[in-house]
């Protein structure tokens, strides 16, 4: 599991052109990363990009050596858009802080892994932004990440 501070870095990877060879996103020729800019429009890029790794099939992509790397780099992206959008309503939470929350399907007893990057919402409320990434490729538009963006900041208004 990557450290919490971290993160921000993780998504700046995930949005900057120029990565290390090996280092890259998965089909980054097909992200337009110039786009990327953290607003709440920019995850329509996002939902391209996603809809683009889907049509190489699922299968295909858990083969792909950079795939859990570059999925995680996508919820960090996600993530740190709504963190700009509403800084004073999201902040990123610790595995374990999770599990203490009683959140449902969450163990202590769980390995750390990027699945488990958590935004804490205003109090008790969890959102998992990369889970969304992997339901996105799985389910295809009905998951839009643009839409999910748009109501958990909706949400967090209220």
């Amino acid at each position: 599991m990557i450290p919490l501070e971290d993160i921000p870095t993780v998504a700046l990877q995930f949005a900057t052109p120029g990565a290390p060879p090996g280092q890259e996103v998965v089909l980054q020729e097909r992200l337009a990363q110039d786009r990327l800019d953290f607003s709440l429009e920019s995850l329509k890029v996002v939902d391209d990009y996603l809809e683009d790794l889907r049509a190489l099939g699922e299968e295909a992509l858990f083969r792909h050596s950079r795939f859990t790397a570059s999925m995680g780099r996508a919820g960090a992206y996600i993530g740190e858009v709504l963190i700009k959008s509403a800084p004073d309503k999201f902040q990123w939470i610790s595995f374990e802080e999770a599990g203490e929350s009683g959140a449902p399907g969450i163990s202590p007893d769980e390995p750390e892994l990027w699945w488990f990057l958590t935004l804490r919402q205003q109090g008790d409320k969890l959102t998992w932004p990369i889970n969304k990434v992997l339901k996105r490729i799985a389910n295809g538009e009905e998951d839009s990440i643009y839409g999910y963006g748009r109501w958990i900041l909706n949400d967090a208004k209220n």
